[in-house]
């Protein structure tokens, strides 16, 4: 049994300590896209879209306030219009069940355009941790992003590959389209 024991001590210092080592990468994926050009590219593109919305929004609400003042004059007039008055009180209720619509279908497209190109982002990105990971031999990469606590406790920064995915995403990522209808 002694010589058993030994036997394997010494099959185990013989053979290479990377059979047993796994190698370990860590990013912080969110930081990555957020610090990327093509995320701000991504995020311009947007709040553009969003101002030259709200622009079109205010212009459709003063047009549905000045209707709504055409009806209160009339209604406080002694002249009574009634044809006019019904006229503007439908024209009143489209334009403000159009506004309405408009405030949806703007913000779902803004929306889906958003998450799309996001998605585009990230798979570019996980190509490139991919790449990275083969190239070092690694047999896992931790996600080390802060928005789960419980994913990792700790971690040595000799461990990150950040900054490497950064610059290979600044790099080699082409310009991400944002295609908001």
């Amino acid at each position: 049994m002694i010589f058993f024991q030994y036997a394997i001590i010494l099959l185990v210092a013989f053979i290479p300590f990377n059979v047993y080592a796994t190698s370990i990468l860590v990013v912080d994926l969110e930081s990555v896209l957020e610090h990327s050009n093509s995320w701000s590219i991504i995020k311009k593109r947007t709040n553009d879209y969003a101002s030259k919305t709200h622009d079109t929004i205010l212009k459709k609400q003063r047009n549905i306030e000045a209707i709504w003042i055409k009806i209160q004059r009339i209604r406080n007039s002694k002249a009574k219009k009634p044809k006019e008055l019904v006229s503007l009180e439908r024209s009143f209720q489209q334009e403000s069940q159009n506004l309405q619509w408009y405030k949806k279908e703007k913000q779902h497209s803004m929306e889906v355009a958003f998450l799309k190109a996001r998605k585009q982002l990230l798979g570019i990105t996980q190509k490139i941790i991919l790449r990275i990971a083969k190239k070092r031999h690694a047999q896992l990469v931790i996600n080390s992003a802060v928005y789960d606590d419980r994913n990792v406790l700790y971690f040595d920064k000799i461990l990150s590959i950040n900054k490497e995915v950064l610059t290979t995403l600044n790099e080699e990522a082409p310009t991400i389209t944002i295609d908001i209808k």
